[in-house]
């Protein structure tokens, strides 16, 4: 389930935590970032999001967006020509398939999550 909706590969300028509590997920996206040398922000809302930079990677845990939130974050990443990495509960397949249906670039289970992030940003 972790290809991208759009067949497309390219490094990233900046990483975006959007509403990102876990502070476990935000330790290791940090680390992450710090050795792939990515700028990263954490934003909560929708309006915090665009005005960051363009070829962002954007980062949200699927369990916490309900459907018009997805939507909307799908519709910001499109304008800033951004992609969304979106990451669920392995138990909850159903979240990931309607991540990936709404238009999500890349969704993983929490265990591939770090993984992916990595692979992205090597990228």
């Amino acid at each position: 389930m972790d290809e991208p909706n759009e067949n497309k590969s390219r490094k990233f300028s900046s990483v975006i935590c959007y509403k990102i509590s876990n502070i476990m997920d935000r330790i290791v996206v940090e680390e992450i970032c710090s050795r792939n040398h990515v700028s990263i922000f954490h934003v909560e809302n929708n309006s915090e999001l665009v005005r960051h930079s363009q070829r962002s990677l954007v980062i949200c845990d699927l369990t916490k967006q309900n459907k018009e939130e997805l939507d909307s974050l799908v519709q910001s990443s499109k304008t800033m020509k951004s992609q969304v990495l979106g990451s669920y509960p392995h138990v909850s397949k159903e979240i990931g398939e309607r991540a990936l249906s709404q238009g999500i670039d890349y969704v993983v289970p929490k265990s591939g999550f770090k993984r992916k992030l990595e692979q992205l940003l090597a990228n």
